[in-house]
């Protein structure tokens, strides 16, 4: 659970737009994993099931009649409209995210609050600056040092991680 709890909760997040639902359906997708625990043969069918039973509760969630009504009016984003070809890009940014999660604590903990705040809180070099009480130069140097170490490391890995990493980079969270 510990393994991939941030990973999919951001992938159902991603999908359902409301934090709560997203937490809940991870949940149950736990429990469902947990009830068929002698069916898995090794570590990779449990992440597959995790994220397909994920990415189904998902998807029934919106499609259900309370939902559709809420969401009548609101506009539907694209990764909803074509589930086939963006849960796998949903899956790599998802785990890119917890490989960064998992990298930014062997960082020097100002590194690490640097590249929170700028990459994945969205603030401003003046936000960071009253939130840590530090001068401009100091985040500048913390969020490249930050993303220097965090390049080399994407580098070593998978291609598609890499990509993912660089994707983030220069798309802010939301």
């Amino acid at each position: 659970m510990q393994r991939h709890i941030r990973e999919l909760t951001y992938f159902a997040q991603r999908i359902v737009q409301k934090t709560e639902i997203a937490e809940e359906i991870v949940q149950d997708s736990f429990v469902k994993v947990w009830e068929a625990r002698h069916s898995f043969q090794t570590a990779d069918n449990i992440k597959a099931f995790l994220y397909i039973s994920t990415k189904n509760a998902c998807l029934n969630y919106i499609d259900s009649a309370d939902t559709r009504r809420r969401t009548y009016y609101n506009e539907l984003s694209e990764d909803i409209l074509h589930p086939d070809t963006d849960v796998l890009t949903g899956i790599i940014h998802a785990e890119t995210i917890g490989i960064i999660y998992n990298e930014l604590e062997k960082l020097p903990a100002q590194q690490a609050k640097v590249f929170r705040l700028s990459f994945f809180e969205g603030f401003s070099t003046e936000e960071i600056c009253r939130e840590l009480g530090i001068s401009s130069n100091a985040v500048f140097l913390a969020r490249s040092r930050a993303v220097q170490t965090l390049q080399k490391i994407f580098k070593d890995k998978d291609t598609l991680y890499y990509i993912a990493f660089l994707h983030i980079l220069f798309t802010p969270l939301k």
